[in-house]
């Protein structure tokens, strides 16, 4: 299981001082608000059951407590790089990195304890649900499809808000090489590693000031 391993990884990355950061999709969104539509009859039988698979998202779940304890919205990485699923547009970007994951988490936390409580309706604050709207971080998709000078215009106001060089988006598969967006300003990292979009790998380093995409048999700078 996927969640296993990041709290794996999490737990070893610690001991020799690194640190792995878990963010949240829109798929674990749609998870804790009982979207299926992307679940697979397999995977529901990874859990046993129906029922099992909604404890095991649920508060009392051991996804359920991972998200609560080790997941957030957008993460601010090394003071210059923003890392987020979708996109945080200008609207978001004065919120503020803190306003933000608190948002997320107590939308996390409301979903979590009503799938705990055997509820199907989440009651949740505006600016909560907010997080999961078409312009929120998790399924904003501007800044990986357009290209006109406005958009271009709202991704330098974003980096200056938060004071960061550059954006990394997933969300969008492009292709299957990282796309990088506006003169290295924004990059779109999502290359399908799903088998519905072709399995394939890629990751991107930065070490100060240098960017490179990482593929299995090569090594490009950006």
């Amino acid at each position: 299981m996927i969640y296993e391993f990041f709290e794996k990884l999490r737990k070893e990355a610690e001991k020799v001082g690194g640190k792995v950061i878990n963010l949240f999709g829109n798929h674990e969104l749609m998870n804790l608000q009982l979207d299926w539509r992307y679940v697979t009859p397999e995977d529901i039988n990874t859990f046993g059951s129906k029922k099992a698979r909604i404890a095991a998202f649920s508060s009392k779940g051991y996804i359920g407590k991972s998200f609560r304890s080790s997941f957030q919205v957008v993460a601010i990485v090394e003071q210059d790089t923003l890392f987020v699923h979708g996109g945080v547009n200008l609207q978001w970007a004065n919120k503020g990195i803190e306003k933000i994951n608190q948002l997320g988490a107590g939308l996390v936390e409301k979903c979590t304890d009503a799938l705990a409580d055997g509820k199907q309706k989440v009651i949740a604050a505006s600016d909560e649900i907010s997080i999961v709207h078409p312009d929120g971080p998790l399924w904003n998709r501007k800044f990986a499809y357009n290209d006109d000078k406005a958009t271009e215009k709202e991704v330098d106001e974003v980096l200056e808000v938060l004071k960061i060089k550059r954006m990394v988006v997933g969300h969008t598969v492009l292709g299957k090489k990282i796309k990088s967006r506006f003169h290295g300003k924004v990059y779109v990292i999502d290359v399908g590693l799903s088998e519905h979009y072709g399995s394939n790998l890629a990751a991107l380093e930065i070490i100060g000031d240098k960017v490179r995409e990482i593929y299995p048999e090569e090594r490009d700078e950006l």
